[in-house]
């Protein structure tokens, strides 16, 4: 299995600073995309029923 990420020659490990970049990248849109829908599904949960439905109130 060939990586191209992480190369091990002798006693030196060198690492692709493109590939890299590209990884970090991609997790932090990510985890912005995590924390975006977790907020949004926490606000609408939180707002979800405000007032009773006027169908559901009795006539005193």
């Amino acid at each position: 299995m060939q990586n191209n990420f992480i190369q091990v020659k002798g006693d030196q490990v060198i690492i692709d600073i493109n590939d890299l970049m590209t990884l970090a990248l991609v997790a932090a849109v990510v985890i912005v995309a995590l924390i975006v829908v977790t907020v949004a599904l926490k606000k609408r949960k939180k707002n979800f029923i405000k007032t009773l439905p006027t169908n559901l109130k009795e006539d005193a």
